[in-house]
């Protein structure tokens, strides 16, 4: 017997006891699925990220490329909640996007040229005042400067990753 295979080509008797489990688990979890599609949606959409965010670590590029085309093609959701500032589905890509950036810093080679410097310095002041916002203005005020600060950071993000050099 060599890797559970036996010389006349036949499996030993667990492999055959753990592919019954694997198709109990895989029945089960088809059954789950089709009976609530919400289910099914979730993990579908869970499993897509999780591709997406593995695939865009190894090509920085392609999250810059699915951020901009998601940015072009999804118009901006109006919550009631949050009055006249938009939501933009790009926003949700935000916590990809740094993953990647944490992931493969030491990669880009980045040096803080002028535009980045500029950028940086922008972002930091107006990050500053994010707090006193909140303090001054009220949580509605806050959050929806903080939003919009988040989109500001989106655009240094992209930055950042188009002009790796490891990218």
């Amino acid at each position: 017997m060599r890797n559970g295979l036996h010389l006349d080509g036949s499996y030993a008797p667990w492999k055959w006891a753990a592919l019954g489990g694997l198709a109990l688990v895989v029945g089960t979890t088809a059954v789950l699925f089709t009976s609530r599609p919400v289910l099914a949606l979730t993990a579908a959409s869970g499993a897509a990220l999780v591709a997406f965010v593995v695939l865009s670590i190894r090509r920085p590029l392609l999250y810059v490329t699915v951020f901009l085309v998601v940015l072009i093609l999804f118009p901006p959701i109006f919550h009631p909640g949050f009055g006249e500032t938009p939501i933009y589905v790009s926003t949700f890509l935000l916590p990809v996007g740094l993953a990647v950036l944490v992931g493969r810093f030491p990669d880009f080679g980045f040096h803080l040229d002028p535009v980045a410097k500029g950028l940086l310095a922008f972002l930091l002041a107006t990050g500053l005042s994010l707090p006193f916002g909140f303090w001054l203005s009220g949580m509605s005020v806050g959050i929806v400067s903080l939003l919009r600060w988040l989109l500001l950071t989106q655009a240094a993000l992209i930055y950042v990753l188009a002009r790796g050099d490891g990218a």
